[in-house]
């Protein structure tokens, strides 16, 4: 039992850890981007990041495929270039989305292994519990 604990402990610092270099990536990056293509606007990259982070698991995901397509379309007329606003601003915001999805998978993996490890104490306490009962009744 402690082995899951200690598993589960370990899945909360893996999500600890990836929110921090998210964040700290989201800083870095548009300023060096921005820097390298001499661009301050790919600065509002950071907004985008964090609205990828945001918007994950709402009901804005759905427009999010959409969007994805019509991006994709505009790529393949235009041509894929870092420094052009919509496509670095569409990478900043998956970015965001994608460290969501990171965070939300281990997340839920110290959940799950927590809650098994509750419902084995439950029943283990209901087990003694309704042992004791009996050999009271006896």
């Amino acid at each position: 039992m402690n082995e899951d604990l200690q598993k589960a402990g370990k899945f909360k610092r893996i999500s600890t850890a990836i929110f921090g270099v998210f964040l700290i990536l989201t800083i870095i990056l548009p300023f060096i981007a921005s820097y390298i293509f001499n661009n301050y606007w790919l600065l509002f990259g950071i907004i985008f990041s964090y609205l990828g982070y945001a918007f994950y698991n709402t009901k804005f995901m759905k427009a999010f495929f959409i969007l994805t397509i019509a991006i994709i379309i505009y790529w393949i007329y235009n041509g894929f270039h870092l420094e052009q606003k919509l496509t670095f601003f569409w990478l900043s915001f998956l970015f965001g989305n994608i460290f969501k999805i990171f965070i939300d998978v281990y997340e839920g993996l110290s959940k799950t292994i927590i809650d098994e490890q509750v419902t084995d104490i439950n029943s283990t306490i209901k087990s003694s519990v309704e042992t004791k009962l009996k050999q009271n009744n006896n």
